[in-house]
């Protein structure tokens, strides 16, 4: 039992790191620097936590994200804004499974969120739900999900774009048969990239109203030339 949990838990890791890990489309646009997001992840449910306590207690997995956002905005304009993700299998993944004689992984329910925290815009997340996929062992390319798009909006500060809770369901068919819901954070709460407002911001407060100037007397114009004011009942 607990061989066969050590190797749900090192295919699960091996599935994730090299999966989130890189072949990212190029539909992502060119030049743009996919972000290295360190993910720690935890079971989703009771059961998949009982055998992630065997080792440590969570999974430290690599993700990556290519954001694809404007770099300025104005209060009060909204912008489309997309992130990529890439999903690809590690050449020591794939031995193990063949050698293991699995031919599949399956990951469903897979939740890939991003926070753009200081958009005007609700709601602030843009969230990908790619489709459940059986990923082929070894598979003829490496999948790839998004761009996931949304729209943000400029307010009183700047939009700064980080991952939120990410879920996801990994199943490893025969000899296995096990199944791990995981719920991974970025505890560094890494920024994949900044959207500056420019401009001001118009007061929504009145100007402040000013009693009329009465007088112009020498007795006015030293009264408001001293230092420490005399109040008088």
């Amino acid at each position: 039992m607990r061989l066969r949990r050590s190797l749900a838990v090192a295919l699960t890791a091996g599935v994730l790191a090299g999966g989130l890990g890189s072949s990212l489309p190029a539909s992502a646009g060119a030049g743009v620097t996919p972000i290295n997001v360190n993910g720690v992840c935890s079971g989703a449910d009771e059961a998949s936590q009982l055998i992630l306590n065997s080792f440590g207690g969570s999974l430290n997995v690599p993700f990556q994200v290519t954001p694809d956002v404007p770099e300025n905005l104005a209060p009060g304009d909204t912008a489309t804004v997309s992130f990529t993700w890439g999903l690809s299998l590690t050449d020591e993944t794939i031995n193990l499974l063949t050698g293991l004689g699995i031919s599949s992984v399956d990951v469903s329910g897979l939740t890939l969120p991003v926070i753009a925290q200081g958009s005007a815009a609700s709601p602030n997340t843009i969230v990908g739900n790619p489709p459940d996929a059986t990923i082929p062992i070894p598979p003829p390319s490496p999948p790839q999900v998004g761009p996931f798009t949304g729209q943000v909006e400029g307010g009183e500060t700047d939009i700064i774009y980080t991952v939120g809770t990410i879920t996801l369901s990994v199943t490893i068919g025969a000899p296995l048969n096990i199944t791990l819901n995981l719920s991974c954070v970025d505890p560094q709460a890494t920024v994949l990239g900044t959207t500056i407002v420019t401009g001001v911001t118009p007061s929504t407060q009145p100007p402040p109203t000013l009693p009329p100037t009465t007088t112009t007397s020498t007795t006015a114009q030293q009264a408001a030339a001293t230092t420490s004011p005399r109040f008088t009942g």
